[in-house]
């Protein structure tokens, strides 16, 4: 059994105690209820993945809905006996599910699937109207097999799918380091938009679970840039430490420099010695290095078309399930996926150490090229500069010695 079957069944088992914990089961203000659609939560189909994994996911799924305030859950039974008076393979077509929800009283209805690629799992669910079959929205995660991210993951699809104006998360940004004090009052843009200076009185709100791009900048300091996950329903904290600019600022009176760094002295004139001869070699350093390299390309481009094809059945794969077309026969296409991708990932990691190898070869070998240079040096009589003589040690490409003037 696949270690994400006893995740899913411990899953439906907690799904019920935590529905009355949860934070969207409350009720309206003033305590008037809601307009609430009707909704029919239908079995989710598996895609190589478990059917009891489906069930239990479907389960909990449920359950998160009801505690939605802006649906109102159609009953279990209401929707398989709507089910069972429509044709078979019913949850494939989008249509019959729409008629066979409708029949059950629902307004709209929620259908998808459980897909498995490999180790992967993906949930990928749609609400539809009941009456037109139409698309409303989609979401579509990928999940991990432990049960509170889950409940978390389900939790946010149903209020994604019903509630999308709720589903957002917040991002509360605090300057940190040694000069925390100094850097407040730096201006805070997310995504390209300047959203206040630090330090905040209070988390940003309405923030599109993802990623975001946080940037902190204040003169005379340099500016902070990175990526935050920003999740549903949850306040992301980002700790920015600034640092001063690499360039002080520098004041400058009556053509004087004020607080700058004093002039150096000039350099005191060097000899440089005779560097070490390169000792005579065989070519073989440099025929063994473009053979690596040599090797490592061809199987890096055999694992690009490798994992080509693999993408190409994916896409098929994919754009097949958008339009609820796939069968049990398409079951093999995912086992070559996932068999023709770690192939490909096994060419890209060899390839990638041949090519290394041959790659440190070649400089090995241009390196000890480089230390049969014989340099000489001395100070001119002008001052401040350097005179340089000398002459380079070559090879011919039989491994000869050849020499160059410098």
């Amino acid at each position: 059994m696949h270690p994400f079957t006893g995740y899913f069944c411990a899953l439906a088992a907690l799904a019920p105690g935590l529905l009355l914990a949860s934070p969207n089961a409350r009720a309206a203000p003033g305590g008037a209820a809601p307009q609430a659609a009707a909704v029919a939560v239908l079995p989710l189909r598996a895609l190589g993945a478990p059917a009891e994994s489906a069930q239990a996911l479907e389960k909990t799924l449920r359950n998160e809905v009801e505690a939605v305030p802006e649906a109102r859950l159609v009953g279990r039974e209401a929707v398989e006996a709507a089910l069972l008076q429509q044709e078979p393979d019913c949850l494939a077509r989008i249509a019959c599910a729409a008629a066979a929800a409708a029949r059950a009283g629902a307004q709209q209805l929620i259908v998808g699937t459980v897909s498995r690629l490999g180790d992967a799992f993906t949930l990928d669910l749609k609400l539809v109207d009941a009456r037109t079959g139409q698309e409303l929205r989609r979401a579509t995660h990928p999940m991990s097999g432990k049960e509170d991210a889950l409940i978390e993951l389900l939790r946010g699809i149903a209020v994604e799918l019903l509630a999308p104006a709720r589903y957002t998360g917040r991002l509360a940004v605090l300057l940190a380091g040694e000069m925390a004090a100094e850097a407040q009052g730096a201006e805070l843009f997310v995504d390209g938009q300047r959203r206040g200076t630090l330090p905040l009185a209070e988390p940003i709100g309405g923030l599109s679970p993802g990623s975001h791009t946080l940037r902190v900048a204040k003169q005379d300091f340099r500016d902070a840039t990175l990526f935050v996950e920003v999740r549903f329903d949850r306040t992301t904290q980002a700790r920015i430490d600034l640092a001063r600019g690499a360039l002080a600022a520098v004041e400058f009176v009556r053509g004087q420099a004020v607080g700058a760094p004093p002039p150096q002295p000039a350099p005191q004139p060097v000899l440089a010695g005779t560097a070490p001869q390169a000792p005579q070699r065989e070519p073989w350093l440099k025929i063994a290095g473009w053979s690596g390299v040599g090797v490592g390309t061809v199987a890096f481009i055999a694992a690009i078309v490798i994992h080509a094809k693999a993408y190409g059945i994916a896409a098929d794969l994919n754009r097949r399930n958008s339009a609820n077309q796939l069968t049990l026969a398409d079951r093999a296409a995912y086992d070559q996926i996932d068999s023709e991708t770690r192939a490909a990932r096994i060419l890209y990691a060899t390839g990638t150490l041949i090519a290394a190898g041959g790659a440190g070869a070649l400089l090995y070998d241009r390196h000890l090229d480089e230390k049969s240079l014989r340099v000489e040096a001395a100070a001119l009589p002008s001052g401040g500069a350097v005179g340089v003589a000398g002459r380079m040690q070559g090879r011919s490409k039989y491994g000869a010695k050849r020499p160059k003037k410098a």
